[in-house]
């Protein structure tokens, strides 16, 4: 990802996930990746929720025309959870 569009596209993020509810809590990265912290419904399927992010925001990429090359994201995520208990 070229750094002189990687806060455009930081923004179109959160935009749609705004648009869908996904609650993002946190984006940022590096050149070749990027880091979520979400907090969806429990409606929501975490791998729906990044199938869409990352379908959208490659649309996104390709309509603005900002890679010279051709743009993917990479096969599959990683995931952690975290969970509180409340006593």
């Amino acid at each position: 990802m070229d750094k002189s569009w990687k806060w455009q596209l930081y923004g179109h993020i959160e935009e749609f996930c705004k648009q869908k509810e996904y609650h993002l809590d946190f984006i940022n990265g590096t050149e070749d990746h990027i880091h979520l912290l979400i907090s969806p419904k429990p409606v929501f399927s975490l791998s729906n929720v990044v199938r869409d992010i990352k379908r959208d925001s490659c649309y996104w990429i390709k309509e603005q025309n900002l890679c010279s090359t051709h743009f993917s994201w990479q096969d599959g995520y990683g995931q952690f959870a975290a969970a509180s208990i409340h006593c």
